[in-house]
């Protein structure tokens, strides 16, 4: 009797030596999963978590702590409250639970220094998550299912979540408890239609069955073929990935790639480093659709510029130039070459001299330089080339800088233009600074007038075309 999981059982113990934290609900699998593990001789310790969704939910904690204690292994009993969490995150009931269940879980595992984290997922369950993502449109990431082993996983890196199940039919886990008088507790939300997993189970099956008796064991094939598939389509990614990855904003928010790499690459490897794009930047063990990832796709190889595209999950695209970018929505990111104002609408006064540190990462300094021969000469002759410094020349001698963010309606004179202005946001647009950004782009102004767009221009007013005559000195420097 259960022979597959014996053997998965085997390899599992032999790379995570127990103790192990067993998720115990008190149905069928979790139960079997529990009196299973004892009878092999393996340490583990039981975690029940109570959901505060149905009534006779304290009856289930009440039960698996008596199991727990007659088998006379420890059991730790956690609630939450899933209506709550799924109001406030904006989730299903169904996701909202499993998130609070595991997170409870792998507190748990940490607690007690277990090495792992177990359910009794069954090869049902595989079968039922496949046509889960299948139904919401997943790609071939999501059509694997569930892995024997998940590490690293969305709630540890060290931590592996195990299911030695995997492979074990539902009539088999039935077949162990009347053999071994185990009588599990009955979870009627199970029968709910509000759950997307039981509707599949109960009316979506019984309809494929009738075109194919086999269809459970068809769809477990399947997955387990498409792991093999993808675990070497993986290894291209991987490699891809190096070559077209750029530096990342430290928190995540903002990936970046060499767009000129990424086309060359087959539509299979394009795929794969999208989808490992916007893994970094969703939070962990949120579905990647494939619809995103062909939204992507499709937009890149468009040569669209600064237009952005939802693509879905609260994640942004923008094609810069020669860069794809992927950031959050409503999440101000940090370029790592840029310096940003930390939010639109920021406004700062800066005395001449003095310095103002605008982000985390970079400082602003200013500076009064009454001699400037040398270097009217070194503008002239090109060799004052820092993008992020400009020398400004003024009629009179200004006792401060304003730096602010971009405001509807203003308007420059860019270096150059013999007469009129420009409004600053058609020249954004025509420079290519990505719509993400131009919100918080600094602009230096002196008195009233707009005098550099940091990193692109200073205004024609305010170039240096005298020779003995008072400059200002403006520099963004990065803070090391």
């Amino acid at each position: 009797m259960l022979v597959k999981a014996e053997e998965d059982l085997h390899r599992l113990v032999e790379t995570y030596p127990p103790p192990w934290v067993i998720g115990v609900s008190g149905g069928a699998d979790s139960l079997v999963l529990l009196h299973f593990l004892i009878s092999k001789g393996h340490d583990v310790i039981v975690g029940h978590f109570h959901h505060g969704l149905r009534s006779d939910a304290d009856l289930d904690e009440q039960f698996v702590c008596q199991i727990a204690d007659q088998w006379g292994v420890r059991c730790e009993a956690g609630r939450g409250n899933t209506h709550d969490h799924a109001t406030r995150n904006k989730l299903t009931l169904e996701a909202a639970g499993r998130e609070l269940r595991y997170r409870f879980l792998f507190s748990l595992a940490e607690k007690t220094g277990a090495s792992a984290v177990v359910t009794g997922h069954t090869a049902d369950d595989q079968v039922e998550t496949i046509l889960m993502h299948m139904v919401r449109g997943s790609g071939s990431e999501g059509l694997q299912g569930m892995h024997l082993c998940s590490l690293p996983n969305q709630w540890s890196h060290s931590t592996p979540l195990l299911r030695p199940f995997l492979s074990t039919w539902r009539t088999e886990i039935e077949a162990y408890c009347q053999e071994n008088n185990l009588s599990p507790r009955m979870d009627l939300s199970n029968l709910s239609p509000r759950f997307l997993r039981n509707n599949i189970r109960l009316r979506l099956i019984p309809l494929l069955e009738q075109f194919n008796p086999q269809i459970r064991p068809a769809i477990w094939r399947l997955a387990d073929i498409l792991r093999e598939d993808y675990a070497w389509i993986n290894q291209g990614v991987e490699s891809s990935w190096g070559k077209v990855s750029l530096e990342m904003a430290s928190d995540g928010m903002l990936v970046r790639l060499k767009k000129d790499i990424f086309l060359k690459l087959p539509l299979a490897l394009k795929r794969g480093v999208l989808r490992k794009a916007l893994g970094i930047i969703l939070a962990p063990g949120t579905d990647i659709y494939y619809a995103w990832i062909e939204r992507a796709v499709d937009a890149i190889q468009s040569g669209q510029t600064t237009q952005n595209i939802t693509l879905g999950g609260g994640v942004r695209l923008v094609c810069i130039r020669d860069e794809v970018w992927f950031y959050r929505e409503n999440v101000p990111f940090q370029h790592p070459d840029w310096p940003l104002l930390p939010h639109a609408g920021l406004s700062q006064k800066v005395p001449i001299p003095g310095e103002l540190q605008i982000n985390p990462h970079w400082v602003l300094r200013v500076n009064r330089t009454a001699e400037n021969e040398d270097i009217f000469q070194q503008i002239n002759a090109g060799k004052y080339t820092h993008r992020f410094a400009a020398w400004l020349q003024t009629d009179f001698q200004p006792r401060e800088i304003h730096i602010r963010s971009r405001r509807s309606g203003d308007r420059f004179q860019p270096f150059g233009m013999g007469s009129g202005t420009q409004k600053v946001s058609d020249y954004f647009i025509n420079q290519g600074v990505p719509a993400p950004v131009r919100s918080r782009w600094p602009l230096v102004f002196v008195g009233d007038e707009l005098a550099w767009i940091p990193g692109f221009t200073v205004s024609e007013k305010f170039r240096v075309v005298k020779q003995k005559a008072p400059v200002i000195h403006l520099r963004f420097d990065k803070i090391s």
